[in-house]
């Protein structure tokens, strides 16, 4: 009967061993034939998206990512160290902020693996743009980001660089935008005199002036402090172009500085932020 059970036992403890050995031979095949690179990627990762497909090449590096912030690329020098204040978190483009009380701010994401900045960032307008302006990267590096994609977990990459297109001189600019109490405030510029401290001499220099008018919700409105604000004109959403309604097209101020600056916004465009038209010379 003892016999019987200790047979039993061994014969229990060689199927034990054969198993164990079997497992171990499947994992020493695993490894020498699978590429583990190829299956670690497959495995999920903290601070990307799990489905992001990264592309295979970089023509153009943009800028590089390290412990989660965006390092800008020269382009002349191909080396990645221009340091900003953006960073990447999962799907969200942000500002970051050293202030742990208050929150980074998101100025754009990731869909797939493009890179999105939103659209009153890259157009200099608005509540969210005014919040950010002092903490944002060179505007070359903004557009040039603004579609790009990664190219790998830590490298941001396009097709060709983006160069900004500047479709009028800067004699051409008559006005700016400025966010302020909930609206875009209409600033015209003038020129003034100015005296120069370190050459001792005066000369004349361009300045911005409140125009006493503010966009809000497309509508071109004039500011009246102890009246209602009325509506003068609109601004096209599609083309960004001004129009004053005709009414106002005249010698009159209807509350606006200068008089005539209704006449000058009417067919000017907004180009991020700032106001231009052809064939006009600044005040």
């Amino acid at each position: 009967m003892k016999n019987r059970k200790a047979e039993t036992s061994l014969g229990g403890k060689t199927v034990g061993v054969i198993l164990v050995a079997l497992v171990i031979l499947s994992v020493l095949v695993f490894l020498f034939t699978v590429d583990i690179q190829k299956w670690l990627n497959f495995l999920p990762s903290f601070g990307t998206q799990e489905d992001t497909e990264y592309v295979d090449k970089c023509p153009v590096k943009i800028a590089e990512i390290k412990d989660g912030m965006i390092l800008f690329c020269n382009q002349e020098t191909k080396i990645c160290d221009i340091t900003s204040k953006l960073q990447i978190d999962g799907e969200k483009i942000q500002v970051h902020n050293t202030n742990i009380i208050i929150p980074d701010t998101d100025i754009g994401q990731i869909t797939v693996n493009i890179i999105i900045i939103f659209d009153e960032v890259i157009k200099k307008e608005g509540k969210l743009y005014s919040s950010v302006v002092n903490d944002l990267p060179d505007y070359s590096d903004l557009i040039n980001l603004y579609g790009a994609y990664l190219h790998s977990k830590t490298e941001i990459c396009r097709n060709e660089p983006v160069k900004e297109e500047i479709t009028y001189t800067p004699k051409e600019k008559i006005g700016a935008l400025k966010y302020e109490s909930g609206k875009d405030k209409i600033y015209y510029y003038a020129i003034a005199e100015n005296y120069n401290v370190e050459t001792k001499q005066w000369g004349k220099a361009s300045i911005e002036e409140d125009s006493n008018l503010f966009i809000k919700d497309y509508f071109i409105y004039v500011y009246r402090p102890w009246f209602k604000s009325f509506k003068v004109g609109v601004r096209d959403p599609q083309t960004n172009m001004i129009g004053i309604y005709s009414q106002y097209l005249s010698d009159e101020s209807w509350g606006v500085n200068p008089s005539d600056y209704l006449n000058e916004l009417n067919n000017a465009e907004i180009v991020r932020g700032e106001i231009y038209k052809k064939n006009e010379v600044a005040k």
